[in-house]
């Protein structure tokens, strides 16, 4: 029988967007990179002062995260149905991963791409000049049989 993989891809090349809300006079939304923000989105267990410090152990955390809720869909492997599917999603100003996306690869992998997001934990939120704000990140994972 076939060994079940995935392989996720470059992890800290994640892409991650912020938005800001404007005042409600003003309709357009500032975008910012992850970079900008003064705390980055964190897990309730992650600890350290830095910036540095909080964007690893998330880095570290969703890994774990995606390791522990992966199930290669019996379906593809059956029909060896393998591929690179981006998934992205928005954690809020409350935490809350939402308007998680799928691209690429089959419609199989992206279910379950899908599925292992939707069961990600709330968040504490990034924050910008002291307000929290909506975080996008992209993450590709890499669905390979071997």
């Amino acid at each position: 029988m076939k060994n079940l993989a995935f392989l996720l891809v470059t992890f800290f090349s994640i892409s991650c967007i912020a938005q800001e809300e404007t005042s409600l006079v003003d309709e357009n939304s500032d975008t910012l990179t992850l970079e900008i923000v003064d705390v980055p989105p964190t897990s309730s267990n992650c600890k350290g002062e830095s910036k540095k410090d909080k964007s690893y152990c998330f880095d570290q955390k969703m890994a774990e995260h995606l390791r522990k809720h992966f199930k290669y869909p019996n379906k593809a492997a059956e029909d060896n149905i393998q591929g690179k599917v981006v998934v992205s999603f928005v954690i809020n100003k409350l935490g809350k991963v939402v308007d998680i996306q799928t691209t690429g690869g089959h419609k199989i992998l992206q279910k379950e791409a899908k599925r292992i997001i939707s069961l990600l934990p709330k968040f504490t939120p990034a924050v910008k000049n002291g307000r929290p704000v909506n975080i996008m990140y992209s993450i590709p994972i890499n669905f390979k049989l071997q």
